[in-house]
C-alpha cells in the first residue's frame, strides 16, 4: 500500500480509500485501480494526484514513474535421486562397456600384430627372391655379354676360336670384313637368342617384384634402399647383354663396370638376408 495525494484536497490518502476521509472527495474504481500511473515531483519529491500537471509544492511539470517489475526467482531444480539398484545397474554398464571397449581394442592390437609379422614375413621372402633372381640375370647377362665380347673382338682382330668361329668367318674360313656381320649371326643363332630371351623374362619378373617392394614394412627401410641400387646395376647390365651399343671398347667398359656393381650390392644385400 502507498499514499497519495487526493485529487480534492491534496492530502496524503491511502491508495486504496474509496472516499477521502478529509474532504470526502469520492474517487472512481479505476482511479483507485491505476497505481501505475504514479505522478512524483522531480524537484521536491512530492506525490501527484492523478488528474493533476503541476506540482502543487513546487509547481514544476509531472514525471511519470512506471512500477518496476516483479522480482521473480528461479528456484534451483531438483533432478530425482537415483536409487542404489538404479546405481548399480548403471554401475555394471559402464563396467561391461569399459570391458568391450578394451577386448576389442586387443583384438584389434592383436590382428594388427599378426598382419604386421604376415607382411614382415611375405616381404622377407620377397627380398630373398628378387635378390637371387637379380644375381641369376646377371649370371646369364654376364654369359651372353662375355660371348658377344669375344665375337666381337675376334673379328675385329681376326683371332680364331672354336667357340667364336662359326659367326666371326665365313664357309670358306675366312674371317668378315665387317664385325658387325659377325654380330648380327651371333644374334641371329637361335642358341644364343634363347639365352638372351631368358635375360628378357627374367627382367620382366623382376620388375614386376620390384613393384611389390615399394613400400616396406618397418625394420626393412634401409634394405630397400640398398635393393633399389642392387637393381638399378642389374638392369644396367642386362640391358647391355641383350642390346650391346658403342664400341667395343665402351661396351667392355660399360659391362665390367656393371658388372662389378652388381656383385658389390650383392654382398651387401647379403647382410639382410635370412
Amino acid at each position: 500500500m502507498a499514499l497519495i495525494d487526493c485529487p480534492g484536497c491534496n492530502q496524503k490518502i491511502s491508495d486504496k480509500a474509496r472516499v477521502c476521509p478529509k474532504c470526502g472527495y469520492k474517487r472512481e474504481e479505476n482511479e483507485v485501480d491505476k497505481i501505475e500511473d504514479k505522478r512524483i515531483c522531480e524537484e521536491c519529491g512530492t506525490t501527484i494526484g492523478v488528474g493533476i500537471n503541476e506540482c502543487p509544492n513546487c509547481g514544476n511539470p509531472i514525471v511519470i514513474k512506471q512500477d518496476s517489475p516483479q522480482k521473480v526467482e528461479v528456484t534451483r531444480i531438483q533432478f530425482p535421486q537415483v536409487n542404489k539398484k538404479t546405481k548399480s545397474i548403471i554401475g555394471i554398464a559402464i563396467a561391461v562397456l569399459v570391458i568391450v571397449i578394451l577386448g576389442t581394442f586387443l583384438v584389434v592390437s592383436q590382428v594388427n600384430k599378426r598382419n604386421a609379422e604376415k607382411n614382415a614375413e611375405e616381404y622377407a621372402q620377397n627380398l630373398d627372391l628378387v635378390t637371387y633372381g637379380m644375381l641369376s640375370g646377371a649370371a646369364d647377362a654376364e654369359t651372353v655379354s662375355n660371348l658377344t665380347r669375344s665375337v666381337w673382338y675376334n673379328s675385329i682382330y681376326q683371332e680364331s676360336d672354336e667357340t667364336t668361329d662359326k659367326y666371326t668367318k665365313n664357309k670358306r674360313g675366312n674371317f668378315y670384313d665387317d664385325f658387325n656381320t659377325a654380330l648380327g649371326n651371333l644374334f641371329s643363332d637361335s642358341d644364343f637368342m634363347i639365352k638372351v630371351k631368358a635375360i628378357k623374362d627374367n627382367q620382366t619378373v623382376i620388375n614386376n617384384l620390384m613393384k611389390q617392394m615399394a613400400d616396406p614394412p618397418e625394420g626393412f627401410e634401409d634394405a630397400y634402399l640398398v635393393l633399389k641400387d642392387y637393381y638399378d646395376a642389374y638392369y644396367e647390365f642386362t640391358t647391355i647383354a641383350i642390346s650391346p651399343t658403342g664400341s667395343l671398347q665402351t661396351f667392355t667398359e660399360n659391362m665390367n663396370q656393371a658388372d662389378a656393381d652388381v656383385l658389390k650390392y650383392y654382398n651387401t644385400m647379403k647382410l639382410y638376408l635370412d
